[in-house]
This record gives C-alpha cells, sequence and structure tokens, in this order.
C-alpha cells in the first residue's frame, strides 16, 4: 500500500488599489457588497461566509475548477485525491486554496520537480482568472459606486505561492545525499522549531525562492507557526513588494514581471521568518526551562523540608 502525504497548496494575493500611493484605500461596506456579489457572479461555486472571509468552494463545475481539474489531471493526479480547493477574500487579501494527498513516490519524482511543475502551473492559471474576475470586479465598481468619494479601482494584483507538505521532513531527509550538492543549498533553506506543549521539539524546514515558498513540515504545523507564516509572506514580500512599486512610482500595467520578487525581498522574508518565528519558539523554550527549573527547585525545598522533618522526629 503506498504511503500518501497531505499537500496544501496555497496562492496568497494582495491587491493593489488606484491612489494607494496618495493615501491608504479602506472600501466602505457598500464597496464591499459590490466586491461580493461581482465575486459570487464571476467564481461561482457555493458560497460561505466565514466572517470576515468570503469563501469559494471550487468544485469541478466552476470555471476555475474546471481548470484545476485540468492541469491536476496533466500530472496523474486523480479527482479522489484532491481532498479541497477554495478561494477566499478579504477587503484586500486573496487567498487560494488547494488540499491534496500524493504518494511518496510521486512528490519524490527528480526531489520534488513535479510538485514545483504543479506549483508553476497553479499559480499561473489562477493570476490569469483573477485578472479577469477583477478586470469584472472594476468595471461593477467604476459603473455603481456613484457618490463614494474614493474609485477603489484594482491595478494590480501580487501573488506568492506557499506549499506545505505535511510530514515532509521525513522525505527531505530521503532526498539528501550530499552535505553541499543539495536542494538545501539552492536557495534560502533553514529550519524553525516549534515548541508547543511537547517535551521533544518539533523542527520544520523551509525552502524560499523567487517562484514560492515550500514548508516541509514534521507532522502537523501549530496554527500560530502557520498564521507568522502566511502574514510573514504578507508583511515582508507582498507589501514590501508593493510599496516598493509605490515607491519607485513606476506606472505599473498587468505584466508578470512586476510580480517577481528580487532578492532584497526574499533576503527580508528569510530574515523575517527567522528573526520572528526561530526567536518566540526559542522564547517558549526558554520559559518552559525556567518553568521546569522551579518546579525542581520546588520540589528540592519540599524533598528537604520533609527530610528536616523526619530527621527532628527520629
Amino acid at each position: 500500500m503506498k504511503q500518501m502525504f497531505d499537500v496544501e497548496f496555497y496562492v496568497l494575493g494582495l491587491l493593489r488599489f488606484d491612489k494607494e500611493n496618495e493615501e491608504s484605500v479602506v472600501l466602505s461596506d457598500e464597496q464591499l457588497k459590490l466586491i461580493k456579489d461581482c465575486l459570487s457572479t464571476k467564481i461561482g461555486g457555493k458560497l460561505e461566509e466565514r466572517d470576515p472571509w468570503l469563501v469559494f468552494k471550487l468544485s469541478n463545475t466552476t470555471d476555475l475548477g474546471k481548470k484545476i481539474q485540468d492541469i491536476l489531471s496533466g500530472q496523474e493526479i486523480q479527482e479522489k485525491q484532491i481532498q479541497l480547493c477554495e478561494l477566499g477574500y478579504y477587503h484586500h487579501r486573496i487567498i487560494f486554496k488547494l488540499h491534496l494527498s500524493l504518494s511518496k513516490e510521486y512528490l519524490l519524482k527528480d526531489k520534488f520537480k513535479i510538485l514545483r511543475e504543479i506549483r508553476e502551473k497553479l499559480h499561473q492559471t489562477i493570476r490569469k482568472f483573477l485578472k479577469d474576475v477583477f478586470n469584472s470586479v472594476n468595471e461593477n465598481i467604476i459603473n455603481k459606486s456613484h457618490g463614494i468619494n474614493l474609485n477603489p479601482k484594482i491595478l494590480y494584483i501580487y501573488t506568492y505561492p506557499l506549499i506545505i507538505i505535511y510530514d515532509g521532513v521525513k522525505l527531505v531527509k530521503e532526498v539528501q545525499k550530499d552535505r553541499i550538492f543539495d536542494i538545501s543549498t539552492t536557495t534560502f533553506f533553514f529550519k524553525i522549531p516549534e515548541v508547543k506543549y511537547r517535551i521533544l521539539l518539533r523542527s520544520h524546514f523551509v525552502r524560499i525562492s523567487i517562484p514560492g515558498m515550500i514548508v516541509y513540515a514534521d507532522k502537523e504545523i501549530d496554527n500560530l507557526i502557520f498564521w507568522e507564516l502566511v502574514n510573514g509572506i504578507y508583511y515582508a514580500a507582498l507589501y514590501s513588494k508593493k510599496l516598493q512599486d509605490i515607491t519607485s512610482q513606476k506606472s505599473i500595467q498587468w505584466d508578470e514581471k512586476f510580480n517577481k520578487l528580487n532578492e532584497s525581498i526574499l533576503c527580508k522574508l528569510s530574515s523575517y521568518l527567522n528573526e520572528g518565528i526561530v526567536a518566540l519558539e526559542m522564547q517558549e523554550v526558554g520559559n518552559r526551562i525556567a518553568w521546569i527549573a522551579l518546579i525542581i527547585s520546588m520540589a528540592s525545598i519540599l524533598v528537604l523540608t520533609v527530610i528536616s522533618f523526619i530527621s527532628k522526629i527520629i
């Protein structure tokens, strides 16, 4: 029986609105409702309001769902291996999520190369789809939002893929044959610890490159670390790229070159995750050691007190 691994593909998206170089764009309830109605029409699928997010369940009857299914079929992934496919929207953010069940043999083909190929195809397809969706949103907003001071035209969508392979640490260790000539040294690659409420630490491997981030998890990932990873990508990568473009005052067009992260942003993202997650987790280790030391100290005092009491009786 084949060993199966849970793999989650995410495409994290950040919208850039018109006039953001002059002031922050805060959408009104009316504008958000117009966007919601337009997204519902263009995306299709079952809509779930997971406050404050709008989440669309993408079956293979929806336009994007069909495109995703075609990509996966071309990569020999069966429909039964698709656990979940969703697209969520909130204000400036839009997130695509795909949950697959893939075999060990499939993942290890050419040292995860097939996984990176799927990521690239999914990313391109989702960007093209979102471009069409938000062009339609722009038309609706401009036509209907009369009397609203700020015209929230969407100029661009910055996106960055994230892949999480649960129990993927095992796979990395299997493909590591050489200390220097290895996937670990081809780009930013580091380990983040996870403490939580366990005696033994978990450690996850993180690989950051221009095409995306891959997390090889040690079994599961704690929610706090997951949120740090996601928001770290938004803060250190997507928002940084948007601000970089706004500051440069370039006339932005829908061109893929504007979505490409440069090396300075990759360095910032890597540094942020290292200094952020690692520091927080190591602080937790320190707190735990201090707590254990306190318990041992109190236990020692108690033992000495009992011994002293017994010696007096004797």
